[in-house]
This record gives structure tokens, sequence and C-alpha cells, in this order.
């Protein structure tokens, strides 16, 4: 399924993949070369047990929001093989975005984003 991403009604990504079961979360953006941005639901706030990984991945952006959608982290253009990628605050939400889509779209902490079908 696919969500649209907004921030302040303004559409970010029109289409963002999900990752909703535990094998789409595993496997992420893994052994992608090109990919839509993905959006990720943890269940919970957390720091360590959000943590992910860049092996098999092409570079990407991070996007780590809280359980109200507030940006909490940022981190640009994650090179692959980067063993532990964790946010600087706790983070229930995840998007995976194409290396320097947050400069495009000037994604920054403390936004607010917005997601629908």
């Amino acid at each position: 399924m696919a969500v649209k991403i907004t921030r302040k009604s303004k559409v970010l990504w029109p289409a963002c993949g999900t990752a909703s079961t535990t094998l789409q979360k595993m496997r992420g953006i893994m052994f992608k070369k090109k990919f839509a941005p993905l959006l990720f639901d943890f269940g919970a706030d957390g720091t360590s047990r959000n943590a992910i990984h860049s092996f098999f991945c092409v570079p990407f952006d991070a996007i780590f929001l809280n359980s109200g959608k507030k940006v909490v982290d940022v981190i640009p253009k994650i090179k692959a093989w980067t063993p532990w990628i964790v946010p600087k605050k706790a983070a229930r939400y995840l998007i995976e975005a194409p290396a320097g889509d947050t400069a495009r779209l000037g994604v920054k902490e403390g936004d607010a984003l917005e997601w629908s079908k």
C-alpha cells in the first residue's frame, strides 16, 4: 500500500511505500538499486530498539519521527554497510528515502509530517 506524505498540506512524496509485515520491515530497501520512499511503523517510540542498518543498500536518507509524526532526526546520505543507525531521540516511524531527498525537500528536525492513503 502506498501513502501520500505531506508537510503543511504540501506533498513531499506522493507515493511512499509501507513496510507492514515483518518480512517487509526486515528487507526494507535492501538489494534495490532504485526505490520509492518507504515508511516503517515500529509500533512504539524507541531509540536502539528501532535502530536500522544499511547492509546491501544504496545510499539513502533516514527520517525518524516520533508517535506524534514529528521529525526527531534526519540522517542524510547514509552509506552502504553502516551497521548501526540509531535515532538521536525516540522514534516510532522511519522513512527511508533516496539519498538527497531530505535536502531537496527541506525536511528537517521539528517538521510535522502527515500521511494518508
